[in-house]
């Protein structure tokens, strides 16, 4: 039990002290921005193709096959307020290769938010508020061109090509992130506890129940060498046909031919003793602690997600049922 505690107490340090060493790198500034990813539309192929009653037009014009529309809000997360003194660089949003912002709209905004934001035109759109407090926010939706190649891609592979930057002091690289549905969440957690409730049945039934994975029998020889002296050994035969005596005090170890330890062994096998295997106990609890407490983290990440997506949710006005699926 004492060697089961110590394994354990070392994975949990192990996992723990991993984790401490991922938030202190990804906190080391401050200031944190988050873009929410709240829709990405083909507004010819997901709208007018699928419902040709539907028309849709910009600027008096039908839509091209070539318009894509994405709705999105930059929020504030982090521990400190931006003011336009410390950027030098505003918030922009690029887009792929040959593509080109046709026109934006702001559609949501905190309270005594002034902002300004970048003219059509061309592949960047830039947000810049003059002040955003700690969870602060700037919904917003946005008509791009399409190049041919950005249009192979599907609604998941656009949105991954979508860059970010911004060059705000004491301010960490932009997150991104797209409020996950609570179906999902749901379904993480099911498999969740299925995986932890099954690692815990498997490290019961190996440690508790059937413990002989972690025993060993070994048969004991009397065995004479030099002549006049016998001692208890061990004996493990070989592929090249010699064999392998070991005594019990771990003092005496020889390879010696099969028939050189059949003359020197004092008749046949004296008794069995059972041997404990420490290095084979030690890996299956190391593996079996995984098993139960490596769900439990993704557990605990899943929910501080799930946490996160509902706050920001709350935050921006948005209900799941707006949200991609």
């Amino acid at each position: 039990m004492n060697t089961v505690l110590t394994v354990a107490g070392i994975v949990v340090t192990v996992i723990l002290g991993g984790w401490g060493l991922y938030l202190a790198l990804q906190r080391r500034y401050p200031g944190e921005i988050t873009f929410v990813s709240e829709s990405v539309i083909w507004l010819f192929d997901d709208i007018v193709e699928n419902l040709p009653d539907i028309a849709i037009t910009y600027q008096d014009k039908p839509i091209s096959p070539d318009v894509v529309l994405i709705r999105g809000a930059v929020v504030n997360t982090g521990r400190v307020d931006l003011t336009r003194v410390m950027t030098a660089k505003p918030i922009t949003l690029s887009l792929p290769q040959d593509c080109k912002w046709l026109g934006r709209s702001v559609i949501g905004h905190s309270p005594d938010v002034v902002l300004g934001v970048s003219d059509p035109g061309t592949s960047e759109l830039a947000v810049e508020p003059d002040l955003l407090r700690c969870g602060e926010f700037v919904r917003f939706q946005a008509l791009a061109s399409m190049s041919p190649e950005a249009k192979k891609r599907t609604h998941a592979g656009f949105r991954a090509a979508l860059s970010f930057a911004h060059r705000i002091r004491d301010t960490q690289p932009i997150r991104r992130t797209a409020l996950g549905n609570p179906r999902r969440w749901r379904r993480r957690l099911l498999m969740s506890l299925v995986m932890c409730l099954s690692g815990a049945a498997m490290f019961v039934f190996f440690f508790f129940v059937s413990p002989s994975p972690f025993v060993g029998t070994r048969v004991m020889y009397k065995y004479e060498d030099p002549p006049g002296t016998v001692r208890e050994v061990t004996a493990v035969p070989r592929e090249d046909g010699s064999v392998r005596v070991r005594s019990l005090d771990g003092k005496y170890r020889r390879e010696v031919p099969a028939r050189e330890f059949v003359v020197n062994s004092l008749g046949g096998p004296e008794r069995c003793k059972k041997v404990a295997r420490p290095l084979h106990y030690v890996l299956m609890v190391s593996v079996g602690l995984l098993y139960v407490v490596l769900p439990c983290v993704l557990l605990g990440v899943s929910f501080r997600r799930h946490r996160r997506d509902v706050r920001l949710a709350k935050l921006l006005g948005v209900t799941w049922d707006t949200l991609e699926a």
